[in-house]
């Protein structure tokens, strides 16, 4: 990892999205660990992050490897504030 140019994702929301499912995951202030030679992504699930909520707060492992896109919010409330724009286009349509 040390040859690799890393994002900084410090105190960054991160929506990914994965190889192999039909959602995307949000993640809060990740970081990169290394587990058993593969790379993961480490951080927690924010509140308002999953269905219900039910995995906010939770701690969650992504590998890097099974990431197709990323895309970095500056702030929690950036990252609501966009989701609501986006929520509010769909329910308009």
């Amino acid at each position: 990892m040390k040859d690799m140019a890393m994002p900084d994702l410090s105190g960054k929301i991160v929506l990914l999205y994965l190889e192999h499912r039909d959602h995307e995951t949000t993640i809060e202030a990740p970081v990169f660990e290394e587990h058993s030679g593969r790379l993961f992504l480490v951080g927690r699930v924010p509140t308002g992050g999953s269905q219900n909520d039910w995995l906010g707060g939770l701690k969650v492992y992504i590998a890097w490897d099974q990431i197709q896109e990323i895309v970095i919010f500056n702030s929690l409330d950036d990252y609501y504030d966009r989701m609501a724009v986006a929520w509010n286009d769909n329910v308009m349509h």
